[in-house]
């Protein structure tokens, strides 16, 4: 009768315990895993003319900044971080960019929080289900497909890209969450972000007197199926200083071109591209724009003959066709 009464005291003492969820990680491990990330010292390395990407929080947001301008914003409370962006629109270019550079600090945000959890150098891979169970896996994440086409003037297409725009993203900072999503899910980081030998080819399209069309491609082998981000920087010279043009690193495929303006008319421009986790720049390509003064206005920019004067010589071509179209006893005999 002792041990059953010894054994009752026991498991009274134990039964608060018995049921203990698993602790959920705290959110200043994540920040401050955040700062040392790979991907955002990467970031840091390739944008080496711009101010250092960094990451805080205050009392319900996880911030990420370049220099003093905040360039994203996550929410947070004990049990977990949450992104939203409703009003994101797949059919507007600059949110499509934008949504590049929140993908990447997404998968950053994804190996901090795994980190902190205890499994180091993983992250999420492309191939997730469209409805993971949220009680389950402790992630919520909801894109909107997207098929941008970028035109010239004349209404032809010089690039096509086709992906996928983040809206919501939900993750939960319980670890028995973490651990069920990452053992199901999860992939090594470098199978991602981690080094490769890729040395990206630039294309330049449409060059006017103050712009250029750009396109970047990563050159990766056929049955690679890994997005690769490319940094873009422009020089008046060949050995000058770069600087970069894009804003955000952004998925280098050969077919999604971003825009270059406010050039110098009748300038020499060289312009380099790396491949995040790449270990060379591209050989540095130069173009010269265009003379202010083939594209003035009043210029035909097809012919660079002023407007009054295209227009006479139209008029004078239309009366000597009609002079000849009357000469019939002419056609007759040939």
């Amino acid at each position: 009768m002792k041990k059953l009464k010894y054994l009752f005291i026991l498991l009274i003492v134990l039964c608060p315990f018995m049921n203990v969820r698993a602790a959920n990680i705290s959110i200043d491990k994540v920040v401050k895993n955040l700062n040392e990330s790979e991907i955002i010292s990467t970031l840091n390395e390739l944008n080496e003319n711009e101010k250092d990407i960094t990451v805080m929080k205050n009392d319900s947001n996880i911030v990420f900044k370049q220099g003093s301008d905040e360039i994203m914003s996550m929410n947070y409370t004990d049990e977990y971080i949450e992104y939203s962006n409703p009003s994101v629109d797949a059919n507007n270019s600059d949110d499509i960019f934008e949504g590049f550079f929140e993908a990447i600090m997404i998968y950053a945000t994804f190996n901090s929080v795994f980190t902190a959890a205890g499994f180091e150098n993983k992250t999420l891979g492309n191939e997730l289900p469209e409805n993971l169970d949220y009680g389950t896996y402790g992630l919520i994440i909801e894109s909107e497909h997207y098929e941008y086409e970028e035109k010239d003037e004349n209404g032809e297409v010089i690039s096509k890209t086709t992906g996928d725009i983040l809206k919501h993203f939900k993750m939960s900072l319980d670890e028995d969450k973490i651990a069920a999503l990452v053992n199901t899910y999860g992939v090594d980081y470098e199978s991602i972000f981690g080094e490769n030998d890729l040395v990206p080819t630039l294309k330049f399209d449409n060059i006017t007197n103050n712009s250029v069309k750009i396109t970047a491609n990563a050159n990766k082998a056929s049955d690679d199926e890994n997005d690769y981000y490319c940094e873009i920087l422009r020089s008046t010279s060949l050995d000058g200083e770069y600087q970069t043009i894009s804003n955000i690193d952004f998925v280098c495929d050969g077919t999604l071109a971003i825009t270059d303006e406010n050039l110098e008319p009748n300038t020499t421009y060289y312009y380099k591209a790396k491949v995040l986790g790449g270990k060379e720049y591209s050989i540095p390509l130069h173009f010269k724009t265009k003379s202010a003064e083939s594209v003035r206005p009043g210029k035909n920019p097809n012919t660079g003959i002023e407007s009054y004067a295209y227009a006479i010589l139209l008029a004078a071509i239309a009366i000597v066709a009609c002079k000849v179209m009357n000469k019939k006893s002419l056609f007759r005999r040939m």
